[in-house]
């Protein structure tokens, strides 16, 4: 009776040593589930100040503006300006100029001049066609070559519709297809212009075409 009594007490220890190690490798592991959830929560507000950082930096640096690029079609040279003359763009004929988006709209608000109206009838003319929209810019008189030689050896002139205003003609619009007519005949894209449409075209504009081609050449020499 006396073994059995101290095999009993041993089976028992033996328990209590196991059962000691089980709660000593739980309370390890769940020590070590708590380290790993306060470095993931650690990590989390590092990422979240990081973005703040990287937001705030980019809130502060300067943004690419975009330019645009505005050529100038009248004989005499124009000029983009804003109401107060700070922002000022003078443009030679058929030279162009790099305007920053924000002050080309700025310009666009001046009271002294319509702009619209004046990229509408090709005075100037945005070399990239969307910002046209940009504008609110719509039935914009293509000057583009191939449509005028095509309109032209068609004995048509070019925009007649548009052209005549109140029983009038537009000077805006009839000056700067003058003389991108005349520099299509400079560039001798007027070849097969025929001579009944090239006296239809000088006599509704009481003009010729070379005494155009001449001024060009005096002023753009």
């Amino acid at each position: 009776m006396a073994v059995k009594k101290a095999e009993t007490k041993e089976v028992v220890k033996e328990e209590i040593v196991v059962d000691i190690k089980k709660d000593a490798e739980i309370e390890k592991l769940q020590k070590e589930k708590e380290q790993m959830s306060n470095d993931l929560e650690s990590l989390k507000t590092q990422m979240a100040l990081l973005m703040k950082q990287v937001s705030l930096q980019s809130a502060i640096a300067p943004q690419e503006e975009k330019e645009v690029e505005v050529t100038c079609y009248c004989i005499n040279g124009g000029v983009i300006t804003n109401n107060d003359g700070s922002v000022r763009y003078d443009i030679k004929y058929k030279e162009s100029a790099m305007i920053p988006m924000s002050e080309l709209k700025e310009c666009f608000k001046a009271k002294m001049n319509d702009y619209r109206a004046l990229f509408r009838k090709g005075m100037f003319v945005f070399e990239d066609k969307d910002v046209y929209a940009d504008f609110k810019i719509k039935d914009v008189i293509d000057m583009s070559d191939d449509v005028l030689v095509e309109m032209l050896n068609k004995g048509e002139i070019p925009y007649q519709d548009k052209m005549e205003v109140g029983g009038s003609i537009d000077f805006i619009l009839s000056n700067t297809l003058i003389y991108r007519v005349a520099d299509l005949r400079r560039a001798g894209k007027l070849k097969d212009l025929s001579y009944g449409n090239q006296k239809r075209f000088e006599t509704y504009f009481d003009i010729t075409i070379d005494s155009c081609i001449n001024q060009l050449e005096l002023l753009h020499m």
